[in-house]
């Protein structure tokens, strides 16, 4: 501040709080507005990703008929040691060719001992 005949001159810090204002609104506007765009386009994309994986009912016809196959007697359970031919009968994309042991392990498939 500058003192001007007895009165003090309050123009500069008028002018550089009017700067420092401005530029925190713009500043601030420009964060908002990339997160807001950044929210937008994962949404979109986490949506077209799960858009090209949908499954038709064609697709849950088709595992139904090759499950058909591997539980002849409608109890909705399969042996374990046939799970590696059921995925690779499927149709895609549910088909997982052979070797897909390793790929059956990762999924966390509920095994059942007997009846249980």
């Amino acid at each position: 501040m500058r003192e001007t005949q007895g009165s003090v001159d309050c123009r500069t810090d008028i002018v550089s709080q009017k700067i420092y204002v401005f530029s925190y609104l713009f500043i601030s506007y420009v964060i908002i507005v990339n997160m807001f765009s950044a929210v937008v386009l994962d949404s979109y994309s986490q949506f077209m990703k799960l858009h090209e994986m949908d499954l038709t009912d064609e697709n849950f016809a088709s595992f139904y008929q090759v499950w058909k196959q591997f539980d002849q007697g409608e109890t909705h359970f399969i042996e374990c040691d046939q799970l590696s031919r059921l995925f690779d009968k499927l149709d895609p994309p549910l088909q997982i060719p052979k070797p897909n042991r390793c790929a059956i392990a990762l999924m966390n498939i509920g095994i059942c001992k007997g009846t249980e």
